[in-house]
């Protein structure tokens, strides 16, 4: 138990000094790590904040997938009813995480939360979040950079992350232009996005690279041409959107399993104990019995007292 302690004050000390090099040393390095998820001696709560410390190390280190299947196991596992800070530093680093990874978290995460502290620790991502989904590069400069959220942000220590999400920003601004206009010239984008001109084309290519846009540049007229739109169910998209949700199950199933109790290797004796606390339970539900049918007896031999008592006043 005291291993498992130490190596999260570790990671408390290497998090909290932005040393994210050592942290991958020392999950490397260690074999504590190797049995943390099945052992019996590991208490919940320190495998809940050792999941956590992971999920965020990889979320640095833009391992974006593999952080958020922690900070899932991480909610999943957290307690309910108390350590309402911990929830809270869990939830704000799943949204951000989300967020990298191109998606968006659902209201009810924002608004569905019956703690109302957590509820109000939540408001400042809530709004980054409307930025990143209207792709509005102003409101989320203002909201990252000149507001009262900026703080905030630095105290939670995920002022990083969000400084990454201007890119995330740029390509939902880009892909909404896209859907919009069938061509369009470098310096309305410029001037819809607020972006320097002479940047404007060089983040157009980069967009059309990464596949977030199907558009060609005329470089020599200047224009952005869209191209035709493609099915969906033709491309790869719903194979990733399956492949993601299948991935998840089988990992439900491999925890659920994991929680699971079974009975001991050694099945003769497993039965022979069954049998043994089989015949107790039978033996001490016929002493109730006869201790009930003595009870009774007794009751009329009282009432059998009385009544001869009754006869004797009559007698006499």
């Amino acid at each position: 138990m005291s291993q498992y302690v130490l190596l999260n004050c570790l990671l408390r000390n290497y998090f909290h000094y932005n040393l994210i090099e050592q942290v991958q040393v020392l999950t490397d390095k260690t074999s504590v790590t190797m049995d943390i998820a099945n052992s019996s001696n590991i208490s919940h709560n320190q495998y809940c904040r050792y999941v956590y410390y992971m999920g965020r190390a990889c979320a640095i280190q833009l391992e974006y997938t593999k952080a958020y299947s922690y900070l899932l196991m991480a909610m999943r596992k957290a307690p309910q009813d108390y350590a309402y800070g911990f929830v809270k530093a869990v939830t704000k680093l799943s949204i951000l995480v989300q967020l990298l990874m191109g998606g968006i978290p659902d209201r009810a995460i924002f608004n569905g939360n019956r703690i109302v502290s957590i509820a109000n620790a939540l408001k400042p991502y809530l709004y980054l979040t409307q930025a990143v989904r209207t792709g509005d590069i102003n409101k989320f400069n203002d909201i990252a950079e000149h507001s009262v959220y900026k703080p905030i942000f630095m105290k939670d220590k995920n002022y990083t992350l969000i400084r990454r999400l201007g890119h995330n920003v740029l390509k939902t601004g880009l892909r909404k232009i896209s859907i919009s206009y069938s061509r369009i010239s470098f310096q309305d984008i410029a001037t819809k996005l607020h972006l320097p001109l002479a940047a404007t084309e060089f983040i157009c290519a980069k967009a059309i690279r990464d596949g977030v846009i199907e558009a060609t540049i005329d470089h020599k007229e200047g224009w952005l041409i869209n191209n035709d739109m493609v099915d969906v169910y033709s491309s790869e998209e719903p194979q990733n959107a399956f492949h993601k949700r299948i991935v998840f199950c089988l990992e439900l199933h491999n925890d659920a399993v994991k929680a699971m109790r079974y009975p001991p290797s050694d099945d003769h004796l497993y039965k022979k104990q069954l049998v043994v606390e089989e015949e107790e339970k039978k033996k001490q539900n016929k002493d109730g019995n006869d201790k009930d049918d003595k009870n009774k007896n007794d009751e009329k031999t009282i009432d059998e007292i009385i009544k001869e008592m009754e006869e004797d006043d009559d007698f006499e």
